[in-house]
């Protein structure tokens, strides 16, 4: 849906999922920069600010949408439904705000997952968190793909860097795999910032991200429906209101989301929907980062 998706994924393989037509990507970027304009994330509900970051000693953009420092890690042969929920573990923004998903024990394909946390941080913790990342971890001077060429279908985890001086996407292949993957001293060290940022905590706590903006997918059933379906619960959104064919997208206000997920929601997939014609598909739902909605 958005313009980062390209990045996000950059060497996914096998990947089970449709492009949308170019009218359909049109017309739901439209909706979407509308929506965004009126649900820009609010400073007075979470920690989230609209104010620069500050400097310390360690410089790097102060806009708030800027991308100081992310992992994502997903791809390799899955659905599209797992594929469209797969989201970033662990953003620093401009404005010294990090948003995370707190880390959580794998469960059930339909269970939901662990909602975003936010908290503003200190210059002199950004800059302790930027000096691990950079030089403890490798960032600096990593070369921009890590290839494990016996394994080809795990995710790739990504790290996006732009501080110091530095601007660059690492992609590593089945980080933490594969224990005779090439490259072994600096993937050790690629893990060990990977093992911080999915169990980031905050020195001073976080509270719950306060999402103003959810996407939804609407797709084809792909496994054996695990309880009954929920009637459409929408009187303001049509089935014709999520754009594409087979990979099917709208966006979605907190208000809207509540009706099929609990919110603020990390995102939650394969709720079996039945449309007013009386068909069945699934529905995934998940939140739309600050980066997220400035893109869209």
């Amino acid at each position: 849906m958005n313009a980062s998706r390209s990045s996000r994924f950059p060497v996914s393989t096998g990947r089970l999922q449709p492009a949308l037509s170019l009218a359909g990507a049109a017309l739901l970027l439209t909706t979407s920069a509308a929506l965004a304009a009126d649900r820009s994330p609010d400073p007075g509900a979470s920690c989230w600010t609209a104010e620069p970051g500050t400097i310390g000693a360690i410089d790097h953009p102060t806009d708030p949408q800027a991308i100081v420092l992310r992992q994502f890690t997903g791809g390799g042969f899955v659905p599209a439904e797992i594929a469209f929920l797969e989201s970033p573990v662990f953003t620093l923004y401009g404005n010294n705000v990090a948003i995370f998903r707190p880390a959580a024990e794998m469960g059930d394909l339909t269970d939901p997952l662990p909602a975003y946390q936010c908290a503003l941080l200190t210059p002199e913790q950004v800059d302790e968190l930027l000096a691990f990342a950079l030089d403890e971890a490798g960032l600096r001077d990593a070369s921009d793909f890590y290839e494990d060429p016996f394994i080809v279908d795990t995710p790739n985890t990504v790290f996006t860097i732009d501080a110091d001086g530095v601007t660059k996407e690492v992609v590593v292949q089945a980080l933490g795999f594969n224990p005779d993957a090439p490259d072994p001293e600096a993937r050790a060290r690629f893990e060990a910032l990977a093992e911080r940022l999915t169990a980031f905590v905050p020195a001073d706590g976080s509270v719950a991200f306060d999402v103003p903006l959810y996407e939804a997918l609407l797709s084809e059933i792909w496994m054996e429906a695990p309880a009954e379906a929920i009637a459409w619960p929408w009187s303001d959104v049509s089935p014709d209101d999520f754009v594409g064919e087979g990979w099917a997208e709208t966006t979605l206000t907190p208000e809207q989301a509540a009706q099929v997920v609990d919110v603020p929601s990390g995102g939650q997939g394969y709720i079996v929907l039945e449309l007013p014609d009386g068909t069945q598909q699934s529905l995934a739902v998940k939140p739309l980062l600050p980066d997220e909605l400035a893109s869209s």
